[in-house]
Parts: structure tokens; C-alpha cells; sequence
């Protein structure tokens, strides 16, 4: 195990899984990606990863059979035992949204929730530190920044160069898979991630 955490210079006393362990139910699969950590990066954000999972289950709940049996039968049950965050949660709720397809055509109204996007924001990026670190063995530094998109909307040609780029699945990838172009720039790898969630979720981050 490295000494040093892989998101900053703490010592390292445990193994963070990339992404999130609690993504994937039992039995999970035998190739996760574990990198060194402290106690902040693992043990300290787990509320973030419990929220984060409520948030990517539900969003994705429509397109996977894997995301609806992880809502009904780790996330409903979670919730149960954190009133605190169900609470949060609930306070979040909306009667009815407009739904509109990627097109912009509207589609229906539906009962949804406000999230917190910063919360979700900070689980994916230190997704992103964890999978740099284990490519480059080397932590993010703070000069690099990161650019994230949720979902975004890609042209054709782009797709096809995405394709183009190695498919790394944890599992069978119907959970998480991912794609990482980089380039290295006075000693900088500038890196672009994919990252796939429940086959239906789109992040991109570059960094």
C-alpha cells in the first residue's frame, strides 16, 4: 500500500473502492478498483456515497434493471436507517417536473426531487482522483481543474472517437464502465474520463 493517500498527502490507513462499493450489489465484482486512503476519503464521505447512490439509482432507475433492484433492495432500506438523509431527501421533493426528452421536446409531468448537485459534484471528482491515481499512480494536482458534464450531448464524430478508446468494465459493466483519453503536457497528464453509470449515465470529466 502507498503511504500517502491517494487525493492528498495524509497517510494512507485503508483502501478506497473506485467507484463507490456501495454502487453494486452482492456478489460484487473481483475486479474493483482500490486505491490507498485516509480516513477523510473513505470513512468520513460515506454519507456522500449513500446520497450519491440514492441519486444515480433514481436517475437511472427507467433504463436499468440493475439501478431499480439496488433502489429497491439496498437504497429504500438504506434510507431506513438515515432519517437524517431521508429527511434531506424528502424536503427535496416536487410535486410534478416537466420532463423533456434529450431533443428538448417536452414529454410529460412528473413527481421529482431537487438534488444537491455540489454534493454530487464532489463524489464524482474524487471518482475521477481515484481512477487517475490508479492509471498514473500519482495524485491530481490542485493546478488541474476539472470540467464536468452530466449526460451531455455528443455529435456523431465525437462518439465514434469515444468508441475508438479502450472500454474498461468493473463486472460485466452494466453498473460502471468507463474510457480515459490522455496527453501529457509539460509533465501534466491532461486526461478526459468517461465514465458510464448503469448504462444510461453519462459523466465527462476532464481534468
Amino acid at each position: 500500500m502507498s503511504k500517502k493517500c491517494y487525493c492528498c498527502n495524509e497517510n494512507a490507513i485503508s483502501r478506497e473502492h473506485i467507484p463507490p462499493k456501495c454502487l453494486f450489489l452482492p456478489p460484487r465484482p473481483s475486479n474493483m478498483i482500490t486505491v490507498p486512503s485516509c480516513p477523510k476519503h473513505n470513512f468520513a464521505k460515506s454519507k456522500d456515497d449513500e446520497y450519491f447512490r440514492w441519486f444515480i439509482s433514481t436517475a437511472c432507475a427507467e433504463f436499468s434493471n440493475d439501478a431499480i433492484t439496488l433502489l429497491k433492495e439496498k437504497v429504500t432500506r438504506g434510507l431506513r436507517r438515515s432519517p437524517g438523509l431521508l429527511r434531506m431527501i424528502m424536503q427535496g421533493a416536487i410535486k410534478e417536473i416537466d420532463v423533456y426528452s434529450k431533443g428538448g421536446i417536452w414529454l410529460d409531468r412528473r413527481p421529482g426531487f431537487k438534488y444537491d448537485k455540489k454534493r454530487i459534484v464532489r463524489v464524482l471528482k474524487l471518482i475521477c482522483k481515484g481512477l487517475y491515481f490508479y492509471h498514473f499512480n500519482k495524485k491530481v494536482i490542485k493546478s488541474q481543474k476539472f470540467v464536468l458534464e452530466f449526460n451531455p450531448g455528443l455529435d456523431e464524430n465525437l462518439k465514434k472517437a469515444i468508441t475508438t478508446l479502450k472500454l474498461n468494465n468493473i463486472g460485466n459493466g452494466r453498473v460502471f464502465s468507463y474510457r480515459y483519453y490522455s496527453k501529457s503536457e509539460n509533465n501534466i497528464d491532461r486526461t478526459m474520463w468517461f465514465m458510464l453509470f448503469y448504462n444510461s449515465f453519462l459523466v465527462n470529466c476532464l481534468l
